[in-house]
């Protein structure tokens, strides 16, 4: 029987026809497992395509060949694999305690190898009941299931349900409306204004997108966003918004008002695709507007795939004399000394973190102490979620100047925008 030179696993196809035999003829229980290395791309670009090879062999090697449970397995294609196990394990809890267990291991091993890039394996699973038709059907619920932790820094292995099902064709329907809503001028930017405490001013704003429906509705961005990282296409939605700033901006000018900062937000996926991003800049200088004037502003989550390469990029965009600002600070990857070797110049502190933060006396503390730390290194710090005054002020005497959220106000549409709060700023 035919094996992929470099695993010794089956081919795919040859897989499919074995796999259909054991299941249809033997009365056992089976689970079949899609698995993938999340970043695979970047350890090729770094280590080269030979200790990529020989990553995928101790892949196959450590879940496979040394796996007492295994009964076939098969590379798909480049770094995918599909392994038929008996179900051993009583309960799904079991087989995610246990594949947590050996990804901690594996992902531990491979370390001295891959020290510039943490390995972590997507897995997920799909256990193959008394309904069963074919193994091509399973292998597409395995896969739904692994594609529903895909961006997951967390879970390893999801088990494939009818919620898993339903999430996905609902993922489906999201690109035909985004592509139809493009195409109808129905993406709306929407602004949410920032102030300064001290003074009560406003002092910028972050651009955020929405999407009128058909029927006049708007969607709120969790239910299309994160389809869209997910499909690939958040960088077409990304350099739609930056240009429609740019624009806005520039109107502003044209129109003698006195524009403020505007944000805008960077998906991982645009500064990957270094070419596009370029000419998206490149076609935004007819705008000719002011440095000054627009922020690109990135999750701290970026950070943790690509780390030097997403560096450069965003040193790039500094040079050019444009501030970046780090969103989501505190809300569960960030460290100081992390922070203190990014190329950023602001730092958004999340919601959670500054409500965990300001409702005890040590949060109060470590937040004054931060944000004391930021400040002597030259980054500026905002504070987002801010709904009271109660919290303005708590925040105000941890040392921070700069606050976003519904005190002030919701994210508005802009022209709503521009009536409340830049009539009357003359340049």
């Amino acid at each position: 029987m035919q094996e992929d030179k470099l695993t010794k696993l089956l081919y795919f196809d040859n897989f499919k026809k074995e796999a259909d035999k054991i299941i249809t003829t033997e009365k056992a229980d089976y689970i079949l497992i899609s698995m993938n290395i999340s970043n695979f791309r970047y350890i090729n670009d770094v280590y080269g395509y030979e200790a990529g090879d020989e990553l995928l062999k101790q892949l196959a090697e450590y879940f496979y060949f040394n796996n007492p449970n295994a009964r076939l397995g098969s590379r798909m294609h480049a770094d995918r694999f599909v392994i038929l196990t008996a179900g051993n394990e009583s309960t799904e809890e079991k087989l995610f305690h246990r594949f947590f267990e050996k990804h901690a291991e594996f992902s531990k091993r491979m370390e001295s190898k891959y020290p510039l890039a943490k390995i972590h394996v997507n897995a997920g699973a799909c256990r193959i009941d008394g309904d069963f038709r074919s193994v091509s059907e399973i292998i597409d619920k395995a896969e739904l299931a692994r594609k529903s932790i895909v961006d997951s820094y967390v879970e390893n292995i999801a088990f494939y349900s009818e919620a898993i099902a339903e999430k996905a064709d609902r993922e489906r329907r999201v690109i035909p409306m985004f592509e139809q809503a493009m195409k109808d001028e129905r993406v709306l930017i929407y602004l949410q204004p920032k102030f300064t405490i001290n003074t009560q001013q406003l002092a910028g704003a972050e651009a955020l997108v929405r999407i009128k429906d058909t029927e006049g509705e708007v969607v709120p961005p969790a239910a299309f966003i994160p389809t869209l990282e997910k499909r690939g296409l958040i960088s077409d939605l990304d350099s739609y918004v930056v240009e429609q700033v740019y624009a806005l901006v520039r109107s502003w000018i044209d129109r003698g008002i006195e524009p403020v900062p505007v944000s805008v937000n960077l998906s991982r996926l645009d500064l990957m695709y270094e070419m596009k991003w370029e000419e998206t800049l490149k076609s935004l200088e007819k705008y000719q507007v002011p440095k000054q004037y627009i922020e690109y502003e990135v999750t701290e989550t970026v950070f943790l795939e690509d780390m030097e390469y997403i560096t450069a990029k965003l040193g790039s965009i500094q040079k050019m004399g444009y501030k970046v600002s780090m969103d989501d600070f505190g809300s569960g990857y960030s460290s100081l000394n992390t922070v203190g070797v990014l190329p950023v110049d602001i730092i958004k502190f999340d919601r959670s973190f500054v409500q965990n933060s300001i409702n005890t006396g040590k949060g109060i503390q470590i937040m004054s102490g931060i944000i004391d730390i930021f400040k002597r290194i030259g980054l500026e710090v905002i504070c987002e979620g801010v709904e009271t005054k109660e919290e303005e002020n708590m925040v105000a005497s941890c040392g921070c100047n700069l606050v976003q959220g519904y005190l002030h106000d919701k994210p508005l549409p802009l022209q709503e925008f521009e009536e409340k709060y830049m009539v009357g700023r003359k340049a």
